[in-house]
């Protein structure tokens, strides 16, 4: 009788913890394709079944808690559209394979800087690839990358206290075109820390990079070092130049501190990954997003023109006797002379013109700072980021052009 009394607590126990089990387990929310709006918490972890695309005109943003598992060959393509990341500190947003392959990465391109925070990157062939794009990236972690961490190219890039480790390719491959600014970060067991190539323009500042078979592979950038340490990897730096003195002074400890075998180790490296939709934008460092090819405003107001002559009377004398000053003298009956006014044509020109990007009309939700969500509600906050390109461009030029006496030009125009 005991024994079978026991049998059934055992067998209860077992139900209940079986039923607990599936309490506890959320159901995924499937997603894929064309998107926009919020990805909440409520809902996740969301199973992303195909490449998420964010267009132009559209917005996606990742609350804090927000987990996203990948299928084989899916990611998250931001092409022209406004993306952010906004986990918290002790609430990020994860980012990770849904199995044990592994899947795309986040690619980004367009003119709206994406505002990243606070997420988690695993497993990814490639966790962040930013060409002819800009981003602000904090509070990041990326592990187990198979190509890079995070490429960029013709982008505009800054990175605060990211921790990248563990590719199996390179850590932050940084090619031509790029600016950026990296404070604060840690690349550590990589196959390598950092590369830096073409025509870069790069900072590293308060960095580590420790522990990675090769530190630095310089191929021909412009590299500063700021309190950065490069210690205890194999290689601690390679290039074919001589480095600069803060180089220098940043690396040591390492099994072999420099090294000239920059050519034969680029040839290691794995292609560039190439993003077909970041055609259509252009950017440099020198000046920014090229926008006119893509981008057509529209122009209205009115301009006015007025023209006359200036025709000055004098009074006549008639005190009945010659009027006599230092330069002349009037008789009786003639005008006085005209010492003070200018005599002759005139021309005043106004002009009100102003000028409207058709993005402040068909990104109203986006100027605004605000956000539509599929249901076409409008959910206040700070992302996606302000876009000033879709503001009102308000400034006022006011000139004033003089010619010969009595032919006075006075133009005033106006830019909105």
């Amino acid at each position: 009788m005991r024994k079978n009394l026991l049998f059934l607590f055992v067998l209860a126990l077992g139900i209940c913890y079986s039923f607990a089990k599936e309490d506890v387990t959320k159901p995924q929310t499937p997603i894929q394709g064309e998107i926009s709006g919020f990805l909440t918490a409520d809902k996740s972890p969301y199973l992303v079944e195909a490449t998420l695309t964010v267009p132009q005109g559209k917005a996606l943003i990742l609350d804090a808690g927000v987990t996203l598992l990948f299928t084989p060959g899916s990611g998250i393509d931001v092409a022209g559209g406004s993306f952010a990341i906004a986990g918290q500190e002790g609430n990020p947003v994860i980012l990770k394979s849904a199995t044990d392959a592994r899947w795309n990465g986040i690619s980004i391109t367009g003119e709206m800087s994406a505002d990243l925070q606070d997420f988690q990157i695993e497993n990814a062939e490639i966790g962040l690839a930013i060409e002819n794009g800009a981003a602000d990236i904090r509070n990041v972690s990326i592990d187990n990358s198979l190509e890079n961490a995070i490429f960029t190219k013709n982008a505009a890039i800054s990175i605060e206290n990211a921790r990248l480790t563990n590719s199996k390719g390179v850590g932050l491959r940084i090619s031509s075109g790029t600016d950026i600014d990296v404070l604060q970060a840690s690349f550590e067991k990589n196959r390598i820390g950092v590369v830096a190539e073409g025509n870069a323009d790069i900072a590293l500042r308060e960095t580590s990079l420790k522990d990675n078979e090769i530190g630095v592979l310089d191929l021909g950038a412009k590299l500063n070092m700021v309190k950065s340490d490069i210690q205890k990897n194999k290689i601690g730096f390679v290039s074919e130049n001589i480095p600069t003195d803060d180089i220098k002074n940043s690396v040591t400890q390492n099994q072999e501190n420099f090294s000239s075998d920059a050519e034969n180790l680029k040839n290691t490296l794995a292609n560039a990954p190439e993003n077909p939709n970041a055609q259509q934008f252009s950017y440099s460092i020198y000046s920014g997003f090229d926008n006119t090819k893509k981008e057509k405003w529209n122009l209205s107001g009115n301009i006015a023109l007025q023209v006359g002559y200036h025709l000055v009377r004098t009074r006549k004398n008639h005190t009945g006797d010659i009027w006599v000053s230092d330069k002349d003298s009037v008789l009786q009956n003639e005008r006085y002379e005209n010492y003070f006014q200018i005599p002759g044509l005139f021309g005043n020109l106004g002009a009100y013109l102003k000028m409207e990007s058709r993005r402040a009309e068909t990104r109203s939700c986006t100027a605004a700072g605000t956000a539509c969500s599929p249901q076409g509600k409008v959910r206040s906050g700070r992302y996606p980021p302000r876009d000033p390109r879709g503001q009102t461009l308000i400034s006022k030029i006011k000139s004033r052009l003089t010619g010969k006496p009595g032919r006075r030009l006075f133009c005033i125009c106006f830019f909105e």
